[in-house]
């Protein structure tokens, strides 16, 4: 164990909104609830492992963190730079405060998040631990985060998957899910987007939606739930 401690390494990285999410098709439809702004940086330190993946130049193990900034995260986020609104200095210092802050309240509010996946045949679902650990520097100016070990194979290398019988994967822009304000609406968009290639229409029972977003007891009303 002090061996692989000595050989952590914090990945940094630039995420874009043109950036592609690329998940196993069982992620999006596995039952889990975290933070809005914790679902995002989630899937920006994913592009940044994604993409130092893609260039060759590290192998990841379970003990790396991810580093991502304020600044990057406030870019992200920031409805002014993703409409390409001009920004002068005095916005972008608030977008980057505002941004500093959300990382702040994630690191405040983490809770070792875990998802539920259904297991073939059996009657309870298989607990999967999503991130372990989460640091916000402000020498930095950012957040680290890790990944479980058991949540790599949901999102890495899956370049290398090219025979039939390995599970498929989805995949959509950074820009897609970084600007919604739900994070039902997050899942949402998640859960059709690894249908979109197998139907048409989408035909989603309630009671299964209930299940995925951790929301059974919430929201009785049809009226309520649709508000939601």
């Amino acid at each position: 164990a002090k061996e692989k401690k000595n050989e952590i390494k914090v990945i940094s990285g630039r995420a874009k909104p043109n950036d592609l999410v690329v998940t196993r098709n069982d992620f999006p439809l596995s039952s889990y609830s975290i933070d809005l702004n914790l679902e995002k940086l989630m899937y920006c330190a994913m592009v940044i492992v994604r993409k130092t993946e893609l260039q060759n130049n590290h192998q990841f193990n379970p003990y790396d963190m991810i580093f991502v900034s304020a600044q990057n995260f406030g870019e992200l986020t920031s409805k002014l730079i993703q409409d390409n609104t001009t920004v002068d200095p005095k916005q972008l210092k608030e977008i980057q405060r505002n941004a500093e802050i959300a990382l702040k309240r994630i690191y405040k509010r983490f809770d070792n998040p875990i998802m539920l996946i259904d297991v073939e045949d059996e009657p309870e679902p298989q607990k999967v631990p999503m991130m372990t650990l989460c640091h916000y520097s402000a020498k930095k100016r950012g957040l680290e985060v890790r990944f479980a070990p058991e949540f790599y194979e949901y999102f890495y290398n899956l370049v290398n998957w090219t025979n039939e019988t390995s599970p498929s994967f989805s995949s959509h822009e950074l820009k897609q899910v970084v600007l919604l304000e739900s994070k039902y609406g997050v899942r949402l968009y998640n859960f059709l987007n690894s249908l979109i290639w197998r139907v048409k229409e989408v035909e989603v029972n309630l009671d299964d939606l209930r299940w995925r977003f951790q929301c059974i007891d919430l929201y009785s009303e049809l009226k309520k739930k649709k508000k939601r």
